[in-house]
């Protein structure tokens, strides 16, 4: 994102334009990438797979395949065992649906630091293992968390994975129910040059004016 920043620091202030910020991204599938709310049925038979929502933010969704994949439904309304975490909708996947089928693929336009994303199984009958893989450039894996959820009771965990050389997508898989869902999203971009830069600088404006302070007084 540009921006034209005013930086105060230290009773010192610093007028940046087009400076380049990669902002901390939140998904928690309850409104769309401009903040707007999302009405979605209950049952996939009304909904269609999770794509391209959130390409605003630079987030794209992908299943295993083109015309497979998780999507937004309410789980208010819908047959789930689990409520979602932050609002009535989830990511969801049913492996006896027609279209709802893992691994799901997030692709992110800007690297990021670390991910994270809520798992919960909803199939009452069941024990599941999720399991969160992070890739980088080249599609080497940088880092990987799972997880074992015993059943709905247990309601939501959260897997995170993390690295310092920019993480450019991560693979949800899930092994042992056929029913089962995602909330709450987040991912921290690489800080870019120029913000690391902006930091630099405040830095040492503070200590700029605290040394003049010192040697007015």
């Amino acid at each position: 994102m540009k921006l034209k920043t005013v930086l105060a620091l230290g009773g010192v202030m610093v007028l940046l334009e087009g400076v380049a910020f990669a902002l901390p991204i939140f998904i928690n599938f309850d409104t769309d990438a401009y903040g707007n709310p999302i009405t979605v049925p209950g049952l996939f038979t009304q909904t269609t797979l999770l794509t391209e929502l959130y390409a605003p933010l630079g987030v794209h969704f992908a299943g295993p395949s083109p015309g497979q994949g998780g999507a937004i439904l309410n789980a208010a309304i819908g047959s789930w065992n689990v409520s979602a975490l932050s609002g009535p909708n989830i990511l969801g996947f049913n492996s006896k649906d027609t279209y709802a089928f893992q691994p799901e693929t997030i692709t992110f336009d800007t690297l990021m630091t670390s991910v994270s994303i809520f798992a919960a199984d909803a199939d009452a009958t069941t024990a599941a293992t999720f399991t969160v893989q992070a890739y980088g450039a080249g599609a080497v894996l940088l880092d990987s968390d799972s997880i074992n959820i015993p059943g709905p009771s247990s309601g939501f965990s959260r897997l995170i994975v993390s690295s310092s050389s920019g993480i450019d997508q991560v693979v949800l898989s899930e092994t042992g129910g056929y029913a089962f869902e995602f909330d709450n999203l987040s991912a921290s971009p690489v800080p870019e040059p120029s913000a690391l830069a902006l930091i630099g600088l405040g830095a040492s404006l503070v200590c700029y004016a605290g040394r003049s302070r010192t040697a007015k007084s």
